[in-house]
């Protein structure tokens, strides 16, 4: 996990976000406007918090890291309401994207950027 970029938690991140935004809108029939609403605004800062990953500078990626973690976490909240039942609406908002988005997090905030030649011997 030592690339150039944290590509895979960017990944990852960015495929939680849409996974969660997807997730409600399969339940539009069963669910409140307002869940599905929250689920939009969550997804979207899942979404900004893996564009932050995908930056140059380190602060910006453990920052994404950590909107991206505890997004995801306030998602647990919205997501598990009471028509989930065996629904692909459920299954991809809450599987896919708040288990991606989790992991994807971990893997931005666990990152390290490489060492050049000039920070090893200095």
């Amino acid at each position: 996990m030592s690339e150039e970029k944290p590509f895979v938690a960017f990944v990852l991140c960015l495929l939680g976000g849409i996974f969660m935004m997807i997730g409600k809108l399969l339940l539009f029939d069963r669910v409140i406007i307002i869940n599905i609403i929250v689920s939009m605004i969550l997804g979207t800062l899942v979404i900004i918090g893996a564009l932050l990953i995908y930056t140059d500078r380190v602060q910006n990626i453990r920052t994404g890291g950590l909107i991206v973690l505890t997004t995801a976490m306030v998602s647990l909240f919205t997501i598990s309401d009471r028509y989930h039942g065996y629904e692909y609406g459920y299954f991809l908002g809450f599987l896919g994207g708040v288990l991606l988005s989790i992991i994807g997090s971990i893997f931005a905030l666990a990152w390290k950027p490489k060492l050049t030649v000039a920070q090893r011997n200095p």
